[in-house]
């Protein structure tokens, strides 16, 4: 089965807003789940088939990479910078609250900025942490931002999800994704660490078309 990852082409925009005209193609939950359902099975590499063992520990990297792209929204040199000081059980027991300490648009970690994980996202993360990790210890070891992405755009390949996804497309996704299931601006900011609304009005374009009157009432 193969897991659509929309291609959102852009409509054009007004002079002088500063939002881009394209972005990148979007995760849905669906393409997300595909991928936790399938990211530790074996792949073919350039010296043959994974082994089950070195796909099972690739795969737990890629998972975890999928649940903070996605569903904590984490830009992708967010998720290579963030370690287990960061991440925290929520008070459910089951969850995790992931606290960015430095963004692209907060990079002295002014502001308090906490993404909640849940279900198979809160899981792929903790399934990751090791026993007692020192200080400083990074969550998705020793990736950068660059690697991040690429193994990112690699376990949607392997899931079936079309469409060149790239370390963006999480993000982008959440936003979409939630605006379609009804959450106001403000919850969807709240959730992706957005400042501003106008750029979760930009990466929702569609749903919020797809929920509008002509869908409700034509």
């Amino acid at each position: 089965m193969r897991h659509t990852g929309h291609a959102r082409q852009g409509c054009g925009q007004r002079a002088g807003t500063g939002v881009p005209d394209r972005v990148a193609p979007t995760i849905t939950a669906d393409g997300f789940d595909a991928i936790l359902a399938t990211a530790c099975k074996s792949r073919k590499t350039g010296r043959g088939v994974e082994s089950p063992a070195r796909a099972q520990a690739r795969g737990r990297v890629d998972r975890a990479i999928a649940a903070l792209l996605f569903q904590a929204g984490l830009r992708r040199s967010e998720a290579a910078a963030l370690t287990w000081d960061d991440v925290h059980r929520a008070n459910d027991g089951v969850g995790a609250l992931v606290c960015v300490s430095r963004s692209k648009t907060d990079q002295e970690g002014a502001s308090a900025d906490t993404r909640y994980l849940k279900d198979g996202a809160a899981r792929a993360v903790w399934e990751l942490r090791p026993a007692g990790p020192p200080a400083g210890a990074r969550v998705l070891g020793g990736l950068n931002g660059a690697s991040v992405a690429r193994r990112f755009g690699a376990a949607a390949r392997a899931a079936g999800v079309v469409g060149r996804i790239t370390g963006h497309s999480g993000r982008i996704g959440l936003a979409s994704e939630l605006t379609r299931r009804g959450a106001t601006t403000t919850e969807t900011m709240l959730a992706g660490g957005w400042k501003t609304a106008r750029m979760v009005a930009h990466y929702s374009a569609g749903a919020t078309a797809e929920r509008g009157a002509v869908a409700k009432y034509l």
